[in-house]
């Protein structure tokens, strides 16, 4: 998001669009791998796709902006370009123009690995060499300093009330988006649905996960102030979905529903780093989240007992819906509380600015007023 000034919601929504369309394929592609090679070379194989993520992950340390004008002066020079010319040398400088992101490159790898290329005269002041420092020294101050500095942000975010909103609207809204994908099939084929038809509730469900992500977070670009309002909205929508669940008579009825909770839950998931960023600052965004990451260990742990206590001992999902239609709910009513939190608060800074600003205005005219009474 450092990236971007205007258009955060637009990048990540076209990021998190390859949830969605994964969800159109992943359920047919599973399904075959668990035919020809069971589940356990499914996992395996599963396993194996994911790893790619790694050096994908590794190369986006230093993104590489993408020069638009470069790419013009190539092909205007093509255009130009007689059949029967050939093509000019040019210096590979002229092509590669120096960049920042380069140098920041060429910086962090001297700090890494050319540390005795430095001169002295570019050390940061107060740094004395010390020829018996040992790796495994560097390491232990180097995880000092990061504990420190982990400790410092973590303070400083446990003071800030937006934290616990968004602690509560993320674990709730990653447990009920987890929890409704994993039973839904079992509950549509405990009302008599097919199983082959109950699978494609997967993929159906990307349709609303696409439309969540994709098309409503442009929204809140072009109006910022809708955000957090439409935040609490899609916890109403998920409420009021999974509250109407039970109910469902038919196979219709679930595919449309499905469809209203995920679009909700595509859009909570997207909107959130944005809202983060917002109230908490960017620079505290990974702080944040590594925080809400360690909270959700233990609600994972426990999910399995909890469906499996409304499964076995209820005989039902019905209760457990109503349940999630409780938590969305909440979520809500905190948002929106904290709505009108916000409201309030800016509303008093506003009046105490237009107070201050006559004081201001008025003490020049008292000073000069206090100098003429001097020479009079």
């Amino acid at each position: 998001m450092t990236l971007f000034d205007k258009l955060k919601g637009t990048a990540l929504s076209l990021t998190f669009g390859a949830w969605g369309i994964a969800g159109f394929f992943a359920p047919a592609v599973l399904t075959k791998l668990r035919t020809v090679y069971a589940l356990d070379g499914t996992l395996l194989m599963t396993g194996a796709i994911v790893l790619h993520a790694i050096p994908l992950s590794i190369l986006l340390r230093y993104p590489r902006p993408i020069n638009v004008g470069y790419f013009k002066n190539i092909i205007t020079s093509w255009s130009a370009q007689k059949p029967g010319d050939s093509p000019k040398l040019r210096a590979i400088s002229t092509l590669t123009p120096s960049e920042p992101w380069k140098i920041d490159k060429e910086v962090r790898a001297q700090g890494t690995f050319g540390k005795g290329n430095v001169p002295e005269e570019s050390r940061p002041k107060g740094h004395v060499s010390n020829p018996q420092e040992t790796p495994q020294k560097s390491l232990k101050v180097g995880i000092s300093r990061a504990v420190r500095r982990l400790s410092s942000a973590a303070a400083t975010v446990f003071k800030t009330p937006a934290f616990y909103v968004f602690m509560v609207a993320t674990v709730v809204g990653d447990y009920s988006m987890v929890s409704v994908g994993t039973t839904l099939l079992d509950y549509a084929v405990d009302h008599g649905v097919n199983v082959d038809d109950a699978t494609k509730l997967a993929s159906l469900g990307a349709i609303g996960q696409l439309f969540g992500r994709l098309f409503l977070m442009p929204l809140a670009d072009w109006a910022p102030i809708i955000r957090l309002p439409c935040f609490a909205g899609s916890f109403t929508l998920a409420a009021i979905c999974t509250l109407i669940l039970p109910h469902a008579t038919s196979f219709g009825h679930i595919i449309t529903l499905q469809i209203f909770v995920t679009t909700a839950q595509g859009f909570i998931v997207s909107v959130r780093s944005l809202l983060l960023a917002e109230y908490l600052g960017i620079e505290r965004l990974a702080t944040c989240v590594g925080l809400y990451g360690i909270i959700l260990v233990p609600v994972s742990l426990c999910s399995p007992s909890i469906v499996g206590f409304f499964r076995d001992k209820k005989g039902s999902y019905d209760a457990f819906y109503r349940m999630l239609a409780g938590l969305n709910s909440g979520v809500a009513v905190v948002i929106c509380g904290f709505i009108v939190f916000n409201f309030i608060r800016a509303k008093r800074q506003r009046a105490a600015n237009t107070d201050k600003a006559p004081a201001q205005l008025q003490a020049p005219r008292s000073r000069g007023n206090l100098a003429a009474a001097q020479l009079a």
